[in-house]
């Protein structure tokens, strides 16, 4: 199997707090970099935004666990598609916290706009994705 990319949104349980977001993203990193996982989470206004990338069958079995945890819910899968690059290839997760940035909102909410003409919802996210690296945010390492 090839490279693979998927992107999921959801909203964060009420009572999540930064800890939370701190220990998944500890969990991430650790297990990411064992599995060759590549990607980034993004936290705003109470809802996570996520890109996933590496081996189709470690992806798959990785957003089944992610959809069973019960810091966040009504998640859904906006994008899925094999390629043959990374987007965010030097992190096994970055992470960039909308709330506490003003830098890059409006990339964010790019990734999310759905309908350009002529791209298919799923092009037009994990472009979205290449637009929000490229702008520079502030990413936490």
């Amino acid at each position: 199997m090839g490279l693979f990319q998927l992107v999921y949104k959801s909203q964060a349980a009420e009572n999540i707090s930064y800890t939370d977001i701190l220990h998944i993203l500890r969990e991430a990193r650790a297990s990411n970099s064992l599995r060759d996982i590549t990607g980034v989470l993004v936290f705003r206004e109470g809802t996570f935004l996520q890109l996933l990338e590496g081996e189709e069958a470690e992806i798959r079995e990785l957003i089944k666990k992610i959809f069973e945890d019960d810091r966040h819910y009504h998640c859904k899968v906006l994008a899925e598609a094999a390629t043959s690059d990374r987007i965010f290839p030097e992190y096994s997760m970055a992470y960039f916290d909308g709330d506490l940035s003003g830098k890059g909102n409006l990339e964010v909410d790019s990734i999310l706009e759905i309908g350009r003409r002529g791209l298919t919802a799923q092009t037009q996210v994990l472009q979205g994705f290449r637009i929000f690296r490229d702008s520079e945010p502030q990413l936490n390492i």
